[in-house]
């Protein structure tokens, strides 16, 4: 007798959150969608990231299905080739690396590649002289306080230069 009231509890959920989901696909805020449905703020959000949940779930599982598909595919291809592969053809040698190469890209196998970024000495003594020149210039400007300016601007009153 237990199951009935679990499967028709299970339903009435599924149907309030459908009806959540309905009322934030068309733009309610999850206060609404509880006044709407009668419901509290918090059941409302709760609602809605299980449906999110449950999307991100099925959106995965389907991409994993592609994938799994895609890669049936390839494998058929490479068995296509493999006789033309092992008598030297070269074309076919050709296609089974492109073929692989897809298959790298598809899974991420391959690393990105790296670039060294370098030049000659000359640049770099040009820009390490740079830098020293500006934290010369830097340390010699004159520290200038600006918490009396601070705290007039904090209380509203005058900074001590006759404007406002």
């Amino acid at each position: 007798m237990a199951a009935p009231l679990i499967i028709g509890n299970r339903e009435k959920f599924t149907e309030r959150r459908l009806r959540a989901w309905e009322l934030r696909k068309s733009g309610a805020s999850y206060r609404a969608i509880g006044r709407e449905l009668g419901y509290s703020y918090d059941t409302a959000h709760k609602d809605i990231q299980h449906v999110f949940r449950t999307l991100i779930a099925r959106t995965t599982e389907s991409a994993e299905q592609a994938r799994k598909i895609d890669t049936e595919r390839l494998d058929t291809m490479l068995l296509a080739l493999a006789s033309k592969i092992r008598d030297g053809d070269v074309a076919a040698i050709g296609q089974a690396i492109q073929i692989l190469a897809r298959r790298a890209k598809m899974y991420g196998y391959d690393a990105p590649e790296k670039v060294e970024m370098s030049g000659s000495m000359e640049v770099v003594q040009v820009f390490q002289q740079a830098q020293l020149s500006l934290a010369k210039k830097l340390a010699d400007l004159p520290i200038i306080d600006i918490t009396p300016a601070l705290a007039a601007l904090s209380t509203g009153g005058d900074s001590g230069n006759g404007r406002h």
